[in-house]
Parts: C-alpha cells; sequence; structure tokens
C-alpha cells in the first residue's frame, strides 16, 4: 500500500508534468441516461479538451440527429465518431477525467455502451488509454475526506466557479428523459471547464477544500519513513546512525560494566 507522502509526492509530480507540458493531455467528460435504472447507460454527449490551447470536440445526439431517423442512430453515430477520434490519440496522450472509473459511469460504460449497440468488440479499448483521475489528485494532496459527497458538486460551489450550464448528475439524467439535447451538451461542456477550473487552481495553490490534512504531522512520519527506506542520502544517514548509536552503546555497557 503506497504511503500518505509518496502518494502526495507523485500527485504533485504529476501536477508538475502536467503544468510543464501541457501538450499530451485531453479533458474529458461526457453526459449519459441514469445510472440508476439503466444496465448499459446511455451516451448522450461526450466532450473533450486539448489542455495546451483549449481546442474543444464534442461528439453528442444533437449534432446527429439532423442525419439520423432515432435517438439510437444518432447516439451510435455518436460513438463510432468517437473511437475514431480515441484511435488517433490513444498513443502520446493522458485522459484527464472524473472518477469515469465504474461500469456504470466511465470508460467502462461507453465501452459497454458500444458492444451493445454494435454487438462487437471495438478495435480501440479504452481500458488501455492513459488516464489521470483529478478527484485521486486532490485526494492524494489534500486527503480523501478533502469535501463532502457529491463531491464534484460541493467542491464547484466552495470555489465559486462560474459555470452557467453546470449541473448535478442527476439533473443531467433528467435532462435526458426530457431529450434535451442541446442543454445536455451545454451541460457536458461546462463539466470539462470545471477540469479545467480545477486543474488551475491544484497549480495555482489556490483550491478551496473543505478538510486537508489536520497538520504537517500527518505525513511528517511517513516522509521520514519514506527518505530512510527509498532514497539513497536517508538509507545513509540511517547507516551512519546506526554506527553511532552502536558506538555510543558500546561506550556506555562499556563505564556500566567496567
Amino acid at each position: 500500500m503506497m504511503g500518505l507522502y509518496l502518494s502526495y509526492k507523485r500527485a504533485k509530480e504529476k501536477l508538475s508534468n502536467i503544468d510543464k507540458n501541457p501538450e499530451p493531455y485531453i479533458l474529458i467528460s461526457y453526459a449519459s441516461s441514469s445510472t440508476k435504472e439503466d444496465a448499459y447507460p446511455r451516451i448522450a454527449c461526450i466532450s473533450l479538451q486539448f489542455l495546451v490551447d483549449g481546442t474543444r470536440k464534442q461528439f453528442s445526439i444533437s449534432k446527429y440527429l439532423y442525419s439520423s431517423d432515432t435517438d439510437i442512430e444518432a447516439e451510435k453515430k455518436l460513438l463510432k465518431e468517437f473511437y475514431q477520434f480515441v484511435a488517433e490519440y490513444r498513443t502520446g496522450y493522458f485522459f484527464i477525467h472524473w472518477n469515469m472509473n465504474s461500469s456504470k459511469h466511465g470508460f467502462v460504460a461507453i465501452e459497454n455502451r458500444y458492444k451493445v449497440l454494435f454487438e462487437v468488440e471495438p478495435e480501440v479499448r479504452l481500458e488501455e488509454l492513459r488516464k489521470i483521475d483529478l478527484d485521486d489528485i486532490i485526494e492524494d494532496i489534500y486527503s480523501k475526506r478533502y469535501v463532502d459527497h457529491p463531491k464534484m458538486y460541493n467542491l464547484y460551489n466552495l470555489n465559486n466557479f462560474d459555470l452557467k450550464y453546470f449541473v448535478k448528475g442527476s439533473k443531467e439524467a433528467e435532462l435526458f428523459e426530457q431529450k434535451e439535447w442541446y442543454q445536455i451538451e451545454s451541460c457536458s461542456k461546462s463539466k470539462v471547464d470545471f477540469l479545467d477550473n480545477v486543474l488551475n487552481s491544484l497549480i495555482n495553490r489556490s483550491l478551496k477544500t473543505q478538510r486537508r490534512f489536520g497538520s504537517s504531522m500527518a505525513t511528517f512520519w511517513d516522509k521520514i519513513q519514506y527518505y530512510s527506506k527509498e532514497t539513497r542520502y536517508g538509507k545513509s544517514i540511517v547507516w551512519l546512525l546506526n554506527i553511532l548509536m552502536g558506538a555510543l552503546l558500546g561506550i556506555l555497557f562499556e563505564r556500566l560494566f567496567r
């Protein structure tokens, strides 16, 4: 199990890499039907943004309705073009997301929906993409309880992000039932904007959270253990301290038992 300090260290390294070279990073979010009622939630919109220049790409039912007879046909076109995009950017890029890790909401859910609609395995496997969960990054830096659930919505309110169409996931599901495709498209775009705002706040160290590690002592001893076991200088210091301790104990026993 990874220690607190090592998790913190790796999270900060990821942020540093993103800040220094934003070229290979793509923000991604998507909207679907209810994850509670559907075994394979339908996909309404997938939104992406290249971090380096803000270029956007969006695959939405609303964009395919004019050339489709049904919502299902529009969804199939959405997924087909999304997979073409992924095929082009699957190597050399990282996809930054928010909790897209489950079979009901995330990369697996998108892939399962593809299989249901096309009845074949996709040529590109989404599980093979390089991914970064922004929620995990925040947890590793500030603690797993950095904000109450639902985390995305509460973090949005806490930091006063001004995103016009930002709504809860449950609201997106309602919009899906009402077939408000254009509004869903705007909501999905706002979730990508949210990722961008959070990422910038993390890099600038200005992100507001409800909780953080109680004090530096929460990771202090873990940091000491990490350096003593994993770094050359730490191992050298421990070796030297052991020699000094052995020498002091030797002198002490010699004086006690003369």
